[in-house]
């Protein structure tokens, strides 16, 4: 499987000194109180992992979007089970 580019919105604010804990990942904190991570990951474990990093410090996840190749377009998951692309 190859990597993925992820996007989680969560509650909160979260300094960007987080970045190294959250894999990397890009951090973004707007006025209304909610951090967005921006990122690939390897593989379903790396996604896990972080859900469970997320988890471990009682974040309120929002909303989880794969994106597209351009790591900005949502993918839309009805087409990808129309297509198989789940597979």
């Amino acid at each position: 499987m190859k990597a993925q580019r992820y996007q989680f919105a969560l509650t909160g604010f979260i300094d960007a000194s987080w970045s190294d804990y959250f894999n990397g990942m890009a951090m973004q904190v707007d006025s209304t109180g909610v951090t967005r991570l921006n990122g690939e990951l390897a593989d379903q474990p790396a996604l896990h992992g972080l859900l469970h990093k997320i988890r471990d410090l009682n974040l309120k996840i929002i909303s989880v979007q794969l994106l597209d190749s351009d790591g900005m377009t949502p993918v839309e998951c009805r087409e990808c089970w129309k297509n198989k692309k789940y597979l």
